[in-house]
C-alpha cells in the first residue's frame, strides 16, 4: 500500500466516523459556552446608570457575542454530520470532504438530513445561527440575500440574542445531545463501526 493511498483510507475513516464530528461537536460547544460565560455582564441592582466597569463589561459581551455563537454554530453542525453519518451518510469520500446539503453550513438542511425534527422556533434559531457562523468572523455576509433569509432578527447587534434564545438554544442541544447519546452504543467501538460500513 502506498504512502498516499494510506493517508486517504485513514483521512476516509475519521471523516466518516460519528465519534470523531461528535467529539468536534461538543468541544466546539463548550469553548462558545466558555467565551459566552467570559461576556457575561453584572449591573448593580441599584443603579439604572453604567458605571466604568460596567460599561467594559458590556463591551466585552458585545466583543464576545458573534464569536461565541460561531462555534455554537459550528458545534451544532458537527453533531448534525455525526448523526447524519450514523444514518448512513457519507461525508469524505476519494480523499475529499462532500457535503450533505447544496450551500455550506446549511444548518437546517443538516438537521434534515440527520433525521433532527425541527418546530418553527427552532428553524427560526437555527437560521440566526448559520448567520453568525460567518458574522462571527467577517464583517459582511458573503452576498447580501443572507440578510433576508436571516431576517432582522439576527442583524449584527448584541442586544438580537435575547435569553429566549439562550434557553431555546439549550433545549434544543440537550435534545440532540441525548440523541447521540441514544445511538451512541453503536459508536463505542472506532474498528467495529469501520467494519460495519464496509460491510453493512
Amino acid at each position: 500500500m502506498t504512502k498516499s493511498k494510506s493517508r486517504s483510507e485513514a483521512y476516509q475513516q475519521a471523516g466518516n466516523h460519528p465519534v470523531a464530528w461528535w467529539r468536534v461537536g461538543e468541544n466546539l460547544l463548550l469553548s462558545g459556552q466558555l467565551l459566552r460565560n467570559a461576556g457575561v455582564v453584572s449591573m448593580p441592582l441599584n443603579s439604572d446608570v453604567p458605571d466604568d466597569t460596567a460599561l467594559r463589561d458590556i463591551r466585552r459581551a458585545e466583543a464576545v457575542l458573534g464569536p461565541s455563537l460561531m462555534l455554537r454554530a459550528f458545534g451544532v453542525e458537527a453533531l448534525f454530520k455525526a448523526l447524519f453519518l450514523d444514518r448512513g451518510g457519507v461525508l469524505a469520500d476519494g480523499g475529499r470532504f462532500r457535503s450533505p446539503t447544496r450551500r455550506p453550513h446549511d444548518l437546517c438542511g443538516l438537521a434534515k438530513q440527520a433525521g433532527c425534527g425541527l418546530s418553527a422556533e427552532e428553524t427560526s434559531l437555527l437560521g440566526v445561527l448559520e448567520y453568525w457562523i460567518e458574522e462571527g468572523r467577517y464583517p459582511i455576509q458573503a452576498n447580501v440575500s443572507k440578510y433576508d433569509r436571516a431576517g432582522s432578527k439576527a442583524m449584527p447587534l448584541s442586544h438580537q440574542w435575547h435569553e429566549e434564545d439562550e434557553e431555546l438554544f439549550r433545549r434544543f442541544v440537550a435534545r440532540v445531545l441525548q440523541e447521540g447519546k441514544a445511538r451512541e452504543v453503536k459508536w463505542t467501538n472506532w474498528k467495529k463501526w469501520g467494519r460495519r460500513r464496509t460491510t453493512g
